[in-house]
């Protein structure tokens, strides 16, 4: 019986993963779409994010906003 509880745990992170990434996606394009809008020429300054994420105390928060997706849907919308 303890492989049914490991297997819930499991079906519930990947329910919290899933709902996660769709949040982040709706967010993200929210805000690349108001950006793109509201502005005619936006600067992107590319960061070293594998660097950044060496400090373990943010590396977690870091990749998991999703940095370096930012710019590709912003680019595609800036040509619109």
């Amino acid at each position: 019986m303890a492989w049914a509880s490991g297997r819930k745990a499991k079906l519930r992170l990947a329910t919290i993963d899933a709902c996660t990434a769709s949040v982040r996606c709706h967010a993200m394009d929210k805000a690349t779409t108001g950006l793109a809008k509201t502005w005619r020429r936006i600067g992107i300054e590319d960061r070293n994010v594998q660097g950044i994420v060496r400090k373990h105390c943010l590396s977690r928060s870091i990749l998991d906003g999703a940095l370096s997706e930012f710019g590709r849907p912003l680019s595609y919308k800036g040509q619109l």
